[in-house]
């Protein structure tokens, strides 16, 4: 099971890779994998990092579910950049998590 599977079950969280087929309601997460640089050896990659962001999208009110995302990645030792949006039309906070993950951590 990937990380953000784990971490939609444990946080009661909805999370999807890119989108959501249906309209959900806030809070809700997507994450797409932005860059991936591989090293390779003899062929074979022997070292991995991805750069994923994590966008959660939460009502202007909701700072809990911001606060439990953090916690969660912190006690997963993940380390994380962190910017936040007002989106107007949408009326809800866009904060995005910019995350690397190495080969060992699976998506």
């Amino acid at each position: 099971m990937g990380f953000f599977r784990k971490m939609s079950i444990q946080l009661n969280l909805l999370i999807a890779n890119a989108d959501f087929r249906t309209a959900v309601k806030p809070p809700y997460a997507v994450f797409f994998v932005e860059n991936e640089n591989n090293i390779f050896a003899d062929g074979i990659i022997v070292y991995s990092e991805k750069e994923v962001s994590l966008y959660l999208y939460h009502s202007k009110d909701d700072t809990t579910t911001e606060k439990m995302v953090e916690d969660y990645l912190e006690t997963k030792e993940i380390s994380f950049e962190k910017e936040n949006a007002w989106l107007t039309e949408d009326k809800l906070v866009e904060t995005q998590y910019t995350i690397n993950f190495n080969k060992s951590e699976v998506l």
